[in-house]
C-alpha cells in the first residue's frame, strides 16, 4: 500500500527470491519464487506473475536446470500458473 491510493507491487516473495538468487542461495530462491508464483496467481497480478516466472527461469538457467527453466517459460506463454494447476 502506498499513501491514500493502493498499488499492487506483487508478492514480497519475488524480491526475496531475487535476493536469494543473487546470493547464490538457489534452494531458498526456488522456495521464494514458488511462493511468489502462488500468491501472484491468487492475486490475479498478471504482470507480477510474469516477472516472477522470468526471474525464476533465469535463476534455474544459472543453476544449470535448463529443462525446468524452459517449463517455467512455457507456462508463462500458456498462462499456466501454480494457482491454476
Amino acid at each position: 500500500m502506498s499513501g491514500r491510493a493502493t498499488a499492487c507491487v506483487g508478492s514480497a516473495a519475488l524480491a526475496l527470491g531475487e535476493l536469494a538468487a543473487a546470493l547464490g542461495r538457489h534452494d531458498d530462491a526456488e522456495r521464494h519464487f514458488e511462493q511468489a508464483l502462488r500468491r501472484n496467481g491468487e492475486l490475479g497480478a498478471r504482470p507480477w506473475l510474469e516477472r516472477t516466472q522470468f526471474a525464476f527461469a533465469a535463476m534455474l538457467e544459472r543453476r544449470g536446470d535448463s529443462v525446468r527453466a524452459d517449463a517455467v517459460r512455457a507456462a508463462t506463454k500458456t498462462g499456466i500458473t501454480h494457482a491454476s494447476r
